[in-house]
């Protein structure tokens, strides 16, 4: 089971991670002409790893709990350009 600081930690390592790496993927979903589509942002996990092991460990050990955060964390990310609600890791 996940602390809540751990949880608060995986969501800002996953927010930071997501804006250095994929913030042009989140700007062109912004372009799509659907308002009601779903758009995936396709994450390499190795590399998220590689930035913050701790992360690869906790989402290994519980990828149940990690996944739904880092659905919460690209919301978060894609709230701060526009306001498509459809985005997902």
């Amino acid at each position: 089971m996940l602390s809540p600081e751990q949880v608060s930690f995986i969501g800002l390592v996953f927010e930071t991670y997501v804006m250095e790496h994929h913030k042009n993927d989140i700007l062109q979903i912004f372009q799509e002409a659907s308002e009601d589509a779903h758009y995936p942002v396709v994450v390499n996990a190795m590399t998220l790893f590689e930035d913050n092991m701790e992360v690869g460990e906790c989402f290994n050990a519980f990828p149940s709990q990690v996944l739904p955060i880092f659905d919460t964390c690209s919301l978060a990310s894609a709230s701060t350009h526009d306001s498509k609600m459809n985005i997902f890791a």
